[in-house]
């Protein structure tokens, strides 16, 4: 089946988006594993010193070994992720990629996107089929109507004869109205009705499909701005003054543990996050975009 303009581009995009995310949470992911490998070396030596359990040990080893399988998890995401990009726009899908786009204004407000929603691209081929229902009622009406035609003739004779100047009108009379027209009439209505009654339960779901968008992108660039100023942040210091106040003797092995697992799903969730931001955006750009909406 043929996609139209708009899901292609979207289809595109959500490739995009998810190579970036995976991508990006692999970095994040990378870049805590010294953190990772520092406390499994912090726990050996404790283990040693008696200041910490063989359990205690084994925990920190257990989260490298967790670190790594998840890494490669994501290794393993990404490269899906780039070749599902690769089927859409070919060898560029190798090229580095730009952020994440979730910080990205939408072209037009939300008001003008909810009042446009029934000429939106999704419900095209739902709205051509309606006219072509209003279409088929008009031309079983025009079976009813009676068909006028007229047709002259010249008529050149032989010189016995003056010439001949001809003039033919025809009627078609509809018969049988009540038996023929009028039932293919009633049928076409109640093809169109239907047709009608399809539309607006569709529009009423698009409509809850738009809203759903906006609010993913709106609350979600909020949420975002928290995990930026607050949740990253503190997530950060509590793992780092864990690690700081353990190697001092003044802390416990399993806090600086779930300190820093505490910072992972942080990370993590902050990219996912951003990778649903950026594709409630798109969603939303591309239905008043005049490239892609038919």
């Amino acid at each position: 089946m043929r996609k139209s303009r708009f899901e292609t581009s979207r289809a595109v995009a959500e490739a995009w988006i998810a190579r970036a995310v995976a991508e990006q949470a692999l970095a994040r992911l990378q870049s805590l594993k010294p953190e990772t490998e520092l406390q499994a070396t912090a726990g050996r030596a404790a283990l040693s010193s008696g200041r910490a359990t063989a359990a205690e040990a084994l925990s920190t080893q257990s989260l490298v070994a967790s670190l790594n399988e998840r890494i490669l998890s994501l290794e393993q995401d990404a490269e899906m992720r780039r070749a599902e990009l690769a089927r859409w726009i070919g060898a560029d899908a190798d090229l580095p990629l730009a952020p994440i786009p979730a910080d990205r204004e939408l072209d037009h407000s939300v008001e003008s996107l909810i009042a446009a929603v029934p000429e939106h691209a999704p419900l095209a081929p739902l709205i051509a089929r309606l006219d072509a229902a209003h279409t088929d009622v008009e031309l079983a009406r025009a079976e009813k109507r009676p068909d006028w035609s007229a047709g002259l003739m010249y008529s050149r004779r032989g010189p016995d004869f003056s010439d001949m100047v001809s003039l033919e009108v025809r009627v078609s009379l509809p018969l049988f109205e009540k038996y023929r027209q009028n039932p293919m009439i009633a049928q076409k209505l109640a093809a169109v009705r239907m047709q009608e009654a399809e539309r607006d339960a569709e529009v009423r779901m698009h409509a809850a499909e738009v809203r759903s968008a906006v609010a993913q992108w709106r609350l979600g660039r909020q949420r975002l701005e928290h995990y930026t100023k607050e949740l990253l942040p503190l997530a950060r210091d509590r793992s780092r003054a864990a690690l700081a106040s353990y190697s001092a003797g003044r802390g416990d092995l399993r806090g600086a543990i779930d300190a820093l697992t505490d910072e992972i799903n942080a990370q993590l969730e902050d990219v996912e996050v951003q990778g649903s931001v950026a594709r409630a955006w798109v969603f939303l750009h591309l239905l008043h975009d005049s490239e892609v909406a038919k």
